[in-house]
């Protein structure tokens, strides 16, 4: 504990800029600064993939939606969102994509697991949860981001495009109860594949 002596029997207050909220600090009658647990909002970062998918010759596809169901209790941050093409040699197209805000979960398609970057990361809510290629749900809220890629992997983009942010730098797409988050193609296409990536927190 630190002695805050000269702070005995007085209330004080921080803000926790994690979560926009000012939360109380606590002192005894000694005026030893006490941390309570209950009080302090712990943050936690993860990465998913839904490794190489093969583009799609339709109207649009979603390759990707991650949902945060009612009753999870946590906030998602999204921090990063990554379309990456792969290096395979083929006569590559330009690529329209969107990164929607959706209302309902998707359903169908196939299971990805988010990987924790710090490994004594605790369990993610079994309401968290996220595919690659859902075939059902995923309703649009709204339409974030509009993103153009290639598929042709002999132009810089391909080769950038791993460290390729589309989220806009000091921002957060941030996902309540009930929300989630997709990444539709929305040129048809089925030429070459896409590896989409999304690195967020947990709050």
């Amino acid at each position: 504990m630190v002695d805050l002596g000269r702070f005995a029997g007085v209330e004080l207050w921080g803000y926790n800029t994690a979560s926009s909220a000012w939360k109380r600090v606590l002192t005894n009658a000694d005026g030893k600064l006490v941390v309570d647990p209950a009080a302090l909002s712990a943050i936690y970062s993860w990465v998913i993939s839904t490794g190489n998918q093969v583009n799609v010759a339709a109207t649009r596809t979603t390759h990707f939606d991650i949902f945060n169901a009612p009753g999870s209790g946590k906030t998602i941050k999204v921090l990063g969102v990554y379309i990456i093409p792969t290096l395979v040699a083929v006569t590559g197209v330009g690529l329209t994509w969107e990164v929607i805000r959706t209302s309902a979960v998707g359903t169908g398609g196939v299971v990805c697991t988010p990987r924790p970057l710090d490994s004594v990361n605790p369990a993610l809510p079994a309401q968290i949860t996220a595919r690659g290629k859902p075939t059902g749900g995923a309703t649009t809220a709204i339409t974030w981001l509009y993103v153009n890629s290639s598929s042709e992997e002999t132009i810089p983009y391909a080769s950038e495009a791993s460290w390729l942010n589309h989220v806009p730098a000091g921002q957060q797409l941030v996902l309540h109860g009930g929300e989630g988050l997709k990444v539709d193609q929305t040129t048809s296409s089925a030429v070459g594949s896409t590896n989409v990536v999304v690195v967020f927190t947990v709050e």
